[in-house]
């Protein structure tokens, strides 16, 4: 309900500033407010996988840098390869994220976004790496003891990692990740190592 408020309140807000839209064009086609309307779809979408977030996180804890040992491809990484993800917090409460990692070439890559916990008590982040955009990121599997590995998990079944603190991972943990995994529905055979 509160998700549909919010997207309610935005649309009103949006279709009425007729100072701020050029009321010659469509809300699709105007530069200032669609990107807007895009973000709080993006924002406040839902997904039948974020049932599967833990319910509980202590991100002090998940704080720090992350390997990715393995994930389905997507579009937004393409081949980059040796990929790593650290986590800080940030004094408005919400997260840094920085990525780094290098393609095929040689050379290397980052980019920073920021990550906004969900006011639900469940592991979900709101990452955007542009501004407005947001993508959902479930914390779905974890070494809640150490917090030494995990398994993430976006709205869809073809986004899906497994990280580690370390650069490696056992085949056991592995395992158990992408049985759990393929039991909630992501496609899992999809799963491939990006390292050189």
């Amino acid at each position: 309900m509160l998700k549909f408020n919010c997207i309610t309140l935005l649309l009103f807000f949006v279709f009425n500033c007729t100072n701020f839209q050029d009321e010659s064009k469509s809300i699709f086609e105007n530069k200032k407010t669609f990107p807007l309307l895009l973000g709080a779809i993006t924002y406040y979408s839902d997904s039948q996988f974020s049932k599967y977030a833990l319910e509980t996180i202590d991100l002090s804890k998940y704080a720090g840098s992350w390997y990715e040992i393995e994930r389905i491809p997507n579009s937004f990484q393409g081949e980059l390869a040796n990929v790593r993800a650290t986590y800080s917090a940030r004094s408005d409460g919400n997260i840094t994220v920085y990525n780094e990692g290098t393609f095929p070439s040689g050379s290397s890559s980052n980019i920073a976004g920021v990550a906004i916990p969900s006011s639900l008590p469940k592991a979900i982040l709101k990452v955007s790496f542009f501004p407005v955009f947001f993508s959902d990121y479930y914390v779905i599997g974890l070494d809640t003891t150490n917090y030494s590995h995990a398994m993430v998990g976006g709205p869809v079944p073809e986004i899906l990692w497994i990280l580690s603190r370390e650069s490696t991972l056992s085949d056991s943990i592995i395992s158990t990740y992408k049985t759990s995994a393929k039991a909630m529905g992501y496609n899992t055979s999809l799963l491939k190592s990006y390292k050189n």
